[in-house]
């Protein structure tokens, strides 16, 4: 994945315009295989079918309770009055 998105760095047109004018931007970088970096995060470019591919490699799965659940007691307090003194 992380090399799809360095090929498709190459060919998008915002991320080239970040690195011709890399020397104003700050917090971007180039590596050694010229990709754009911002921080520690990789920067990836705007490719729907790409950004699909991130986000369900990336998603947690909902994990299962362990155990049976039980609903609990809800404690019934008969009251026979309620005053209140202000």
């Amino acid at each position: 994945l992380i090399s799809r998105i360095k090929e498709a760095q190459k060919e998008d047109i915002e991320i080239w315009t970040i690195v011709e004018n890399l020397d104003e931007q700050t917090g971007f970088r180039l590596d050694d295989d010229d990709v754009l970096w911002q921080g520690t995060r990789l920067c990836v470019p705007n490719d729907a079918t790409l950004r699909v591919a991130l986000l369900t490699e990336v998603k947690i799965e909902p994990q299962r309770a362990s155990g049976l659940l039980q609903p609990l007691d809800i404690p019934v307090w008969k009251w026979d009055e309620i005053s209140m003194d202000f």
